[in-house]
């Protein structure tokens, strides 16, 4: 037995040996075919130089939404600077080879030792995390891509990295690598990353810059921190470049290319990161796209049609973007920008280095321009410059160089004389697309330093996007977070509204002292001529700082107990079910900062008894006393505020205007008439003037409704948390951002008192999102993005045009239509009645014969930072619905317009400012103006309409409109005294809700007010009524001929507060607005 398996062991031995050498017979000649004969065969002529970088420029072409308009590609040759291997920094060879592909100079383009270890690494791991490919695999990867993920792909993709090592040296190889990854959605290779990341030359990159470059050439997009969206994103991004960093070096000193201690002085200093500029810049719409299409999102969707490198796969990208808006956005802002730089800074001589290459060219096109020749007449100035655009040419006559010297106010002969060389660049507009001598006319333009963006969103879908005025680099409407100063108002007034305030509500525009805890913020009113108090409305049409302060504070005092808990638990300000007291008072304390004192426990019964008595005061038709009571504090932190060398008088008369100092005049008044001999000299209580129109009397009233405070009572009940001032306060902001973050405010905001008045820095985009949502009520999310998000991928089809992803929007509703209704209000009488009124005539639509003109509906709103850093307007077109036959707020197109420079120094020279009215209102009117054009609005309107003729303006259908109302043109409120100038406005019908109107005017003077109230007149002649027939009163109670709209002394109420003669200014457009 023992034989016959030792017999049968030595035949299956031999069996074994024989198929082995057989098959090793037969590996031979394969190997030999394989790895020495077909390398060198090129039956397709792809390995030569020349078709490599034919190659590498194969383009995924990218279309406007009407799928023929050409947009761009990934990527043209000439989105690469290219750097031949002898240039390229030898660290960085050093660091990708070390970190990518060890045995690269060893190898023949297949590493059998690297895949064999990649495998039995993915083995151990159970699953594929590593290919084992080579840089030689992944350099034919990139250049010829992969159609699919298969045997046979994988198998032509051997052997082409095979041919691609017997064609060229492997210095070659490097050099098509390091050429051809791209950077981030701006371009492509070394030098380009150099000065991408880092601002640099590639040659003069540090050992850190180089290994940095060199780890990041798989996923640029993952260590990018220029082009995340919030402040977490971009330090992650960081984060994540630092260990990537750490890995390069850490395998440069294991493959002895580096000392340990050149890595420790490597690692020593954070990079610094510098976003430069360079010679072919991706335009910003094509980097969106990029960035979106390296999403998650769509890798799933590329690796599911095995598409592996979607820019080489010849794909066709259909945008949103309408091909015609762009174009005006264009024009718009480049006009804009160019003029305002003129009037800031003159004229500066482009910093091009090469000229636009065009064969074509529209109005109003901005170009640079390489000089042909330049003639000069018989005096020796210059009488025409000829340029070259590529295949276009273009030439500036005498009457064009004569006009650019009147708007810079120089001798263009001066100006010029050292830029005149041939192939010097000039930035130039054209002027008109007919050629004359085969040469389009074109003026000279300034190279702008002043930079600003322009966008427009409908239905979530970005339509136009002009990110900067080349748009190119740097994406200013996404990207640049601002401060976006009095833009922000609306976004708390749409909220107030949803909180059941009143677009014709009064609220405080005077008493500016606001206290959050420890500290007192005093804003500052933003113009001459202002209203005391004034309705939101006016809050918005006049840009109030003061009245937006306010209403933040007072932002839920409409709310009902059950609201006002609702929105405390949605914010997570109340105590949870499982929560002790001890608990709850810790997550106050520590998370919100808030700590439930003994005195604070005071401070809120102060708060309930004063609600009590202003009560009480409205009834009793003592608005004056009511209004101040409202502006009495508690007085915590009083001293410390005064103390403050800063503090002014005007400040300390507020400052004292607090409970704890009335409470101890109070006490010494008490004592004093303790005294038989002092009492009866004592003048009256009500004599005693503590401040206007309060007196001691008054703040007697007020102690005896004050409650003692219970020792046992917790004070967590509703009632006691919205009285507690600083609770109050704190959840007014936190549900102020909660709103913000729905509608679409992603950054993280600081929640402090002057949120409505624009501190946050916030993009753009986020803005104007923003407003879509106030005027149409709705968020919008797409297929590819999250609420809020705006989309901008219509539809990807692959090189045959079969549909591979088409792009669906979702939407839902969050405020309701009243709220809309009153927002569209509010947002129209601030071209109508407020600070954009300088465009009010300039956006209409005309007849065919263009005889007759009707003004076009705009909404929107200006801003401008302190010191005038960044102005700006955002707004809406409100467009045509056929369902209701007229213009309403269903689908506005939203557009957002902002200028400023990008180092955010101040937008002024000498005395000339330039504030939102006069700086980012022109564009946005301008591209208005066109975008309305382009709809054709005007073929929808009847101009035989006797009504619309003689309003001379087109409607928008708000939903519950009434009518009409007439509101002072100071405060925006209901006032029916002699003399007031009155505005007519849209009277928006809130169920449950009627205005207060006055019957009669108490007489200015305060004392003869109070006199006359404390004689006993019938209060119903000095305080307000409920009017339940808004259109019987406005038909019996205010004559027609009191609807005045003539200029008047109010027409000046713009100006600064501070404006004197001795501080004069120059504004660019008659409007000044200042916040």
């Amino acid at each position: 037995m023992l034989e016959f398996l030792m017999r049968f062991f030595k035949k299956l031995f031999f069996l074994l040996l024989a198929f082995f050498l057989i098959g090793l017979l037969c590996l031979i000649p394969a190997y030999i075919v394989v790895f020495k004969i077909l390398p060198l065969k090129d039956p397709d002529f792809l390995f030569n130089r020349n078709t490599i970088i034919k190659t590498l420029s194969g383009e995924t072409r990218v279309f406007y939404n009407d799928a023929q308009t050409h947009l761009g590609a990934f990527f043209d040759i000439n989105h690469r600077v290219y750097v031949p291997y002898g240039e390229i920094p030898e660290d960085i060879v050093n660091a990708l080879v070390a970190a990518e592909d060890a045995r690269f100079w060893k190898h023949n383009g297949f590493d059998f030792r690297g895949f064999s270890r990649a495998m039995l690494h993915n083995i151990r791991l159970r699953k594929l995390r590593q290919g084992g490919s080579t840089l030689t695999q992944q350099t034919v990867k990139n250049i010829f891509g992969r159609e699919e993920t298969s045997v046979k792909e994988k198998w032509k993709e051997l052997i082409n990295a095979l041919r691609m090592e017997k064609h060229f040296n492997k210095e070659d190889i490097l050099e098509f690598y390091l050429n051809q990854f791209h950077v981030s959605g701006t371009g492509k290779g070394v030098a380009i990353a150099a000065q991408y990341f880092f601002d640099k030359n590639a040659r003069d990159l540090s050992l850190a810059e180089c290994a940095f470059i060199a780890g990041s050439v798989k996923g640029p997009f993952n260590y990018d921190p220029f082009i995340q969206k919030t402040l977490e994103a971009k330090e992650a991004a960081i984060q994540r470049g630092e260990a990537r960093l750490k890995y390069v070096l850490d395998r440069m000193v294991s493959e002895k290319y580096i000392s340990a201690k050149s890595r420790d002085s490597a690692l020593a200093t954070p990079l610094q990161f510098k976003h430069g500029d360079f010679r072919f810049s991706l335009s910003t719409t094509l980097a969106m796209i990029e960035e979106q299409l390296n999403s998650e999102f769509y890798h799933d969707i590329f690796e599911k049609h095995q598409i592996e490198d979607w820019k080489k796969a010849q794909l066709q990208i259909i945008t949103t973007l309408d091909a015609d808006y762009q174009d005006a956005a264009s024009r718009a802002m480049q006009n804009n920008i160019s003029n305002l730089q003129v009037r800031l800074g003159g004229f500066t001589l482009p910093k091009a280095e090469f000229p636009n290459r065009a064969t074509k060219a529209r109005k109003g096109d901005y170009l640079y321009g390489s000089i042909d020749s330049v003639a000069y007449d018989t005096l020796g100035k210059i009488n025409e410059i000829t340029l070259s655009f590529g295949q276009l040419k273009g030439f500036v006559d005498s009457k064009a160089l004569a006009q650019f010297g009147k708007s810079v106010q120089g001798d263009p002969n001066k100006i010029l004389a050292a830029h005149l060389a041939r192939g010097a660049i000039l930035l130039v507009s054209v002027i008109d697309t007919a050629k004359v001598n085969g040469r389009v006319p074109c003026k000279i333009e300034t190279e702008p330093e002043l930079q600003g963006a322009l966008l427009a969103i409908q239905n979530g879908k970005l339509l136009a996007n002009q990110a900067g005025f080349h748009n190119t680099g740097y994406n200013r409407s996404f990207n640049a977070l601002r401060q976006f100063a009095s833009s922000w108002k609306p976004l708390l007034f749409g909220l107030a509204i949803q909180h059941h305030w009143n677009y014709l509500d009064e609220i405080e525009n005077t008493f500016n002292l606001f206290q959050y805890q420890d500290q007192f913020y005093f804003p500052r009113p933003d113009h001459k001529n202002k209203g005391d108090v004034v309705s939101i409305l006016w809050a918005a049409t006049r840009s109030e700082n003061i009245a937006s302060v306010w209403l933040l504070e007072h932002l839920l005092d409409k709310l009902s107990d059950e609201e006002y808990q609702s929105v405390a638990m949605q914010n997570n300000y109340l105590q949870l079910e499982e929560e002790s007291d001890r608990a709850y008072y810790e997550r106050l304390r520590d998370d919100l900062g808030l700590t439930l004192t003994a005195q604070a426990k005071n401070e809120i019964e102060f708060s309930k008894a004063k609600a009590r008595l202003v009560k009480h005061y409205e009834y009793e038709g003592f608005l004056q006393k009511a209004r101040n009571l409202k502006q009495l504090f508690y007085g915590r932190f009083v001293e410390k505020a005064l103390k403050q060398k800063t503090t002014t008088a005007d400040q300390r008369k507020l400052l004292n205007h607090n409970f704890l100092r009335y409470k101890e005049i109070l006490r010494t008044r008490s004592a004093k008439e303790l005294d038989p001999d002092l009492y009866l000299t004592l003048p009256p209580l009500e004599s005693i003037q503590l401040f206007e129109h309060f007196n001691l009397a008054d703040f007697k009233r007020l102690t005896t409704l004050i409650e003692p405070t219970d020792p046992e009572d917790n004070y967590y009940d509703i009632q006691s948390l919205r009285h507690w001032p600083d609770f109050n306060r704190s959840l007014a902001m936190a549900e102020f951002a909660r709103f913000l973050k729905q509608i679409g405010v992603q950054q993280k905001l600081q929640k402090v008192p002057s949120m409505s008045l624009g501190v946050n820095d916030i993009s753009l985009a986020e803005l104007t999102v923003a407003y879509q949502t106030l005027l149409t009520g709705k968020t919008f999310k797409a297929l590819d993005g999250d609420w809020n998000d705006v989309s901008l991928i219509q539809e990807i089809r692959d090189k045959n045009g079969r549909i591979l992803f088409k792009n669906e929007m979702e939407t839902q509703k969050i405020l309701n239509d009243t709220t809309t209704a009153q927002m569209g209000v509010l947002l129209r009488s601030v071209f109508e009645n407020g600070t954009a009124r300088s465009q009010v005539q300039n956006i209409k639509v005309y007849s065919k014969d263009k005889q007759v003109s009707l003004l076009y509906p705009v909404l929107g709103k200006t801003g401008t930072t302190n010191s005038y850093r960044t102005v700006a307007f955002v707004g809406a077109i409100p467009t045509y619905n056929s369902n209701t036959n007229g213009i309403t707020l269903d689908s506005v197109i939203s557009v957002g317009s902002y200028v400023g420079f990008d180092n955010n120094k101040p937008l002024q020279s000498g005395r000339t400012r330039i504030a939102g009215a006069s700086g980012a209102l022109p564009q946005w009117a301008e591209f208005s103006q066109e975008v309305i054009q382009l709809r054709k609005e005007s073929d929808k309107i009847d101009f035989l309409d006797m009504k619309l003729l003689s309003q001379k303006k087109l409607p928008i259908q708000f939903v519950a409109e009434k009518g009409s109302i007439p509101v002072s043109a100071v405060t925006g409120l209901i006032d029916t005294s002699s003399g007031v100038r009155l505005i007519d406005i849209p009277w928006i019908d809130i169920s449950g809700y009627s205005p207060y109107m006055l019957i009669t005017q108490a007489d200015t003077n305060s004392n003869n007010m109070d006199t006359a109230a404390n004689r006993g007149i019938d209060s119903l002649s000095s305080k307000m009524r409920i009017l339940t027939d808004t259109s019987l009163f406005l038909q019996n109670q205010l004559p027609t001929n009191k609807l005045l709209h003539s200029s008047s002394p109010e027409e000046d109420w713009e100006l600064p507060a501070d404006f004197s003669g001795k501080a004069q200014f120059v504004p660019i457009e008659p409007d000044f607005d200042n916040q």
